[in-house]
């Protein structure tokens, strides 16, 4: 896209937004603070550990920008996430259990 026209295409495809997303489009008149980058996908084929290391989340398939902007329930997906890992992480050092 043409770097002169960034700015007023961020209002054009914001235009039916409201809120937050309106005032911040508002606010969008230059075109050279507008980051406009090519996407790049990142997905790590398996096998995505060795020896007693693993990667997990972002570091072996990160999302595009605008899929990873914090919309999801950050919350209570990490709680569910400790609560699914909780029990087998205390284990070791607590054998008891």
């Amino acid at each position: 896209m043409p770097a002169a026209t960034l700015a007023e295409l961020v209002r054009a495809r914001l235009a039916r937004c409201t809120g937050v997303i309106a005032r911040r489009r508002d606010q969008s008149s230059n075109s050279s603070l507008v980051v406009y980058r090519p996407l790049q996908a990142l997905f790590v084929p398996s096998p995505r550990h060795k020896g007693r290391i693993v990667l997990i989340g972002d570091a072996v398939h990160a999302t595009t920008p605008h899929l990873g902007q914090g919309a999801a329930p950050v919350a209570e997906l990490l709680e569910a996430f400790m609560q699914r890992r909780y029990a087998g992480c205390k284990l070791i050092p607590d054998p008891s259990l």
